[in-house]
């Protein structure tokens, strides 16, 4: 018989938001997936709409990124673009890093330089 009991996240997942001027940083600390992608969406996409002029997706403290996270980086570059907000969006460590090189989009990992400036 199996037990329908939530299965305990062994990882705490949060995003911390910081404005400096006229940047907003957007910072997911732990495991970025499927479950918690949402919550980060959610602040990455006030970021964009709150007409901010940088935008940063910090990923230094991302602990584990699946395909839903990729996508994510994606949806809020073309976001950007379209809003001519710039997005910047700084790596994690080389696991996180090798899932954008796996995925053929580690050109997304600006570490400083735009995504306007990157041709994409």
């Amino acid at each position: 018989m199996r037990s329908s009991a939530p299965v305990p996240s062994s990882v705490e997942f949060e995003v911390i938001v910081s404005d400096q001027g006229t940047t907003r940083t957007v910072a997911p600390v732990g495991d970025m997936d499927v479950a918690t992608v949402p919550s980060a969406r959610a602040r990455l996409n006030a970021a964009l709409a709150d007409g901010f002029e940088n935008v940063v997706f910090d990923l230094s403290q991302t602990t584990f990124l699946d395909s839903t996270g990729v996508h994510l980086v994606l949806e809020a570059s073309a976001q950007a673009r379209a809003r001519g907000t710039r997005l910047i969006v700084l790596p994690g460590p080389p696991p996180i890093q090798r899932v954008f090189e796996l995925c053929g989009v580690a050109d997304l990992l600006t570490g400083g330089r735009s995504a306007q400036q990157n041709g994409g």
